[in-house]
């Protein structure tokens, strides 16, 4: 039994060194690629400059900051890989500026379905992971966006309430909703 039991530990290491691998060649991929996108841009920044519009130069600008926000997410996906989930960096922020911040980076994207966004909120700091929170709240806002209902016009509606010891963050929206026998899934990974 301790035999097998050894053998079984060494399959588990080979995997998981397979495993980080893997997750380091696919993470240098994205990063190549994405390096590449962030340099183009600013070569059409520089070399353009003078011939884009200001809207031109600044779509511009939100590719080059939407690509440099992807390359800190593959980092923080492989150090969180490799530290195996215990590699959280608590800050502390103020989550209403972060949320503003991602439903701005959102903005053309609702605004050409005609939705509309409300945030509600006064400054309140927590102490969490930004880039965590960050991948949440953009998840539940594309959620938003893609589950829109064809009746009606989206409206997303944002608020951060202080709860004394806690912090209540609330999206909401007017989309389909959940098919009854769903909600299970709800919370299933991807």
């Amino acid at each position: 039994q301790t035999k097998s039991l050894l053998v079984l530990n060494d399959r588990l290491e080979r995997s998981n060194k397979s495993l980080d691998q893997f997750s380091r060649m696919i993470s240098h991929d994205l990063k190549n690629g994405l390096n590449r996108i962030m340099g183009f841009t600013r070569m059409l920044m520089q070399i353009e400059k003078d011939r884009l519009t200001t809207e031109g130069l600044e779509v511009a600008g939100k590719i080059s900051q939407n690509t440099d926000d992807m390359v800190l997410t593959v980092n923080r996906i492989l150090d969180f890989a490799q530290s195996k989930g215990s590699n959280l960096q608590i800050q502390k922020f103020a989550i209403n500026e972060l949320i503003q911040k991602i439903l701005l980076g959102f903005h053309e994207q609702i605004q050409e379905i005609n939705g509309r966004y409300e945030l509600e909120s006064e400054l309140i700091e927590v102490e969490a992971d930004p880039i965590c929170m960050k991948q949440i709240f953009e998840n539940l806002i594309s959620n938003a966006i893609k589950y829109r209902s064809s009746e009606r016009t989206l409206l997303l509606k944002v608020s951060i309430m202080d709860m004394g010891a806690d912090i209540l963050i609330v999206f909401e929206d007017n989309g389909i909703g959940i098919k009854p026998g769903d909600e299970e899934k709800l919370f299933d990974e991807y």
